[in-house]
């Protein structure tokens, strides 16, 4: 299961990115290092539009974790939405790093058919156990999200030209489990009751969030889009 904790896994190269993008003297440098250990500044300043700015100027050449990259696009398109919770920030960029991972790879991979579709998932929840259960149901709530809220376009294609499931199906799905893991004991044990509730909530505006840096900030190709239309697993 995910965490919210993308900004705990960030490197010495991110910080340093930020120092770059922020400093315009050295001595701005040095102090910036000594804000940087202030967990509060630290918030603050990867808001700032120069770490923003930064980060698309430099994107042929970005020596960035993905959870930094993630992060700082995320929690921009999430503003832009109303949403400024940085837990529910730091759980969709790490759910971008992780399934954008997979679905890379299985982009390269020659056979990508051990993927299970959504309907497998489904078909696996049905005879879950209550632990499995709640672990499966994040699952595929992640799974419907990153499907509907990065490959929007791709879905609308298939669902025209194949009569696979639409956008809402994905959204029915995704907010439907989000709201059953919120209330479970489980997501209060793991710290992330109120970050299943904000999904399950604002699935729509958050999807749409998604749908907007996958469309401006993202670029993809073919492979990778069919290869993340196999479920992450």
């Amino acid at each position: 299961m995910l965490k919210a904790n993308c900004r705990d896994r960030f490197t010495a190269e991110d910080f340093e990115f930020m120092i770059r993008a922020l400093a315009r003297r050295r001595e701005d440098a040095v102090a910036l290092v000594d804000l940087l250990a202030d967990q509060e500044t630290r918030d603050s300043l990867l808001d700032h539009e120069a770490v923003y700015q930064e980060l698309l100027e430099s994107c042929s050449c970005l020596k960035v974790s993905p959870y930094f990259y993630f992060y700082v696009l995320t929690r921009r398109v999430l503003k832009g939405s109303g949403l400024t919770d940085r837990r529910l920030a730091d759980y969709l960029a790490l759910m971008l790093s992780v399934f954008g991972r997979r679905a890379a790879e299985e982009s390269g991979a020659s056979d990508a058919t051990g993927q299970p579709y959504l309907s497998d998932l489904l078909i696996a929840l049905s005879k879950a156990g209550p632990h499995e259960g709640f672990l499966l149901r994040a699952h595929v709530a992640d799974c419907s999200l990153f499907i509907s809220g990065i490959f929007a376009d791709r879905v609308k294609q298939r669902e025209q030209h194949r009569g696979g499931p639409g956008l809402g199906f994905y959204e029915e799905i995704g907010q439907s489990n989000y709201h059953y893991v919120s209330r479970h004991r489980l997501a209060s044990q793991a710290e992330l009751e109120e970050t299943f509730a904000q999904l399950a909530g604002h699935f729509h505006e958050i999807r749409c969030a998604l749908n907007h840096l996958s469309g401006n900030l993202l670029h993809l190709s073919k492979e990778d889009q069919d290869a993340a239309l196999l479920l992450p697993g």
